[in-house]
């Protein structure tokens, strides 16, 4: 059986490869876009990420045995196990649970935050809403349905002197709501 890891520098593939060494396990580490896979040594029976990513990268698929299995963080909420099928054109799966990783590298330019929303475009409307969105914080599980439901948006939340706010936005950086905690 071969193992591989694709780490995203050098820096990175270094220190994998020394504490792989050091452990005694026989894993072939590269450099690049996991997203991108590692083509010369596919086809695998196992694709296993650790960083979360929004869209199951095709490579993937494509170096992935039919049978084989591609486990990832999904939207940085949550992890789908996916089994590629006998044709080896599709992978089908369900969301395993709960978990929280990194997300892709490639992502973190693009995951605005709400100042660059806002300077970007003025919410068509701004209030505040008397609601409690304590749960919106504290309940993983009622953020990851928002996800599944609602996967074009994005919502940021933060505290401070006006309590607890939120604010709404879409993949085109357009600011779609603002909200605080009402008394």
């Amino acid at each position: 059986m071969r193992c591989g890891s694709i780490e995203a520098d050098h820096e990175l593939t270094d220190t994998a490869r020394q504490a792989l060494s050091a452990a005694g396990t026989p894993v072939n580490v590269h450099t690049g876009d996991g997203n991108d896979g590692w083509a010369p040594d596919a086809l695998y029976d196992r694709v296993i990420a650790t960083y979360a990513v929004e869209r199951i990268p095709w490579a993937w698929v494509e170096q992935t045995r039919p049978g084989g299995r591609i486990v990832t963080p999904w939207g940085r909420l949550g992890h789908v196990a996916l089994t590629v099928t006998d044709d080896g054109r599709s992978a089908t799966g369900w969301v395993q649970g709960l978990a929280q990783f990194m997300p892709d590298r490639r992502t973190l330019p693009t995951e605005p935050d709400y100042a660059q929303v806002r300077t970007r475009s003025e919410p068509a409307e701004e209030r505040s809403w008397h609601r409690d969105l304590a749960p919106l914080r504290d309940d993983v599980h009622l953020r990851f349905a928002l996800r599944l439901a609602l996967p074009h948006l994005r919502f940021t939340l933060a505290e401070d002197a006006d309590g607890l706010n939120a604010w709404l936005h879409d993949a085109q950086l357009r600011s779609l709501g603002f909200g605080t905690v009402g008394e």
